[in-house]
């Protein structure tokens, strides 16, 4: 009989251990790099934001004109990743759980690299794409403006930024309608803090955090827009706190 629940026991551990690989297999990543113009043995390294604090997560060193990072992520994560021998900018890929991400990076413009294998930066280069096709646009009325504020003609600066502020409530018009049309994707809450303090969404703002899913609201990247609920919850109760004992004084006086 303790022979039979030996072997139970043991066949339960070698199942419960392969269902926990399975898990960690399942939340890999891979970043393999390609980079033009770097020697061998420079430092490529690997960092994130924790805490609001950027964290070495990892070093490689190009080989051949190339470089990679693995490792396991407990949920979607943008990565930086920085070379040695270049001083200015990094390349800042989304990684998914379980990614084959691949960037062949250009060492004079890090910032334009390309990078595949991720359907969540696909996602997210999409959206900013189209918020620079609108950023652009408002480029367009610089030299006008420049212009009419030299000749200080102030009817033409007034068409211009109305023109432009339309143009800016259009990008946050799209962005918004994509944080409440997307309440399960890890891209939402990056865009959702470029609207937090929108006076135009005062009165929507948590509705629209609180319909999240509840992955989506507990994850990092949604941490700072927790911080900021609490923290306007914390002043309405100090405020209303302050107000019932003007009241409670007011009354006491009279």
């Amino acid at each position: 009989m303790k022979k039979i629940f030996l072997i139970t026991s043991i066949i339960i551990l070698i199942i419960t251990s392969c269902n926990d690989k399975k898990n960690i297999d399942n939340n890999n990543f891979q970043i393999n790099v390609t980079v033009d113009k770097v020697s061998d043995g420079t430092k490529a390294i690997l960092k994130k934001q924790i805490d609001r604090k950027i964290t070495n997560i990892d070093t490689a060193v190009v080989k051949n004109g190339k470089f990679s990072f693995e490792g396991n992520i407990k949920e979607p994560v943008i990565f930086g990743i920085f070379i040695d021998s270049i001083k200015r900018g990094g390349i800042f890929p989304f990684i998914g759980l379980n990614d084959k991400v691949t960037v062949i990076a250009y060492k004079d413009s890090l910032i334009k690299s390309k990078i595949t294998g991720s359907n969540l930066h696909d996602e997210l280069t999409r959206l900013r794409n189209m918020r620079k096709e609108l950023s652009d646009q408002t480029q367009q009325y610089l030299p006008e403006f420049k212009k009419a504020n030299e000749a200080k003609d102030t009817v033409t600066m007034n068409r211009i930024n109305k023109e432009v502020k339309k143009i800016s409530n259009e990008m946050s018009e799209n962005d918004w309608a994509y944080v409440k049309s997307h309440p399960d994707s890890y891209i939402s809450p990056l865009v959702f803090n470029g609207l937090m303090t929108n006076p135009s969404y005062k009165d929507s703002v948590k509705i629209v955090f609180n319909n999240f899913s509840e992955t989506i609201k507990k994850s990092d990247l949604a941490k700072p827009i927790r911080e900021y609920f609490d923290s306007l919850d914390k002043q309405n109760n100090k405020s209303n706190n302050e107000n019932k004992i003007k009241q409670r004084k007011k009354i006491e006086t009279h």
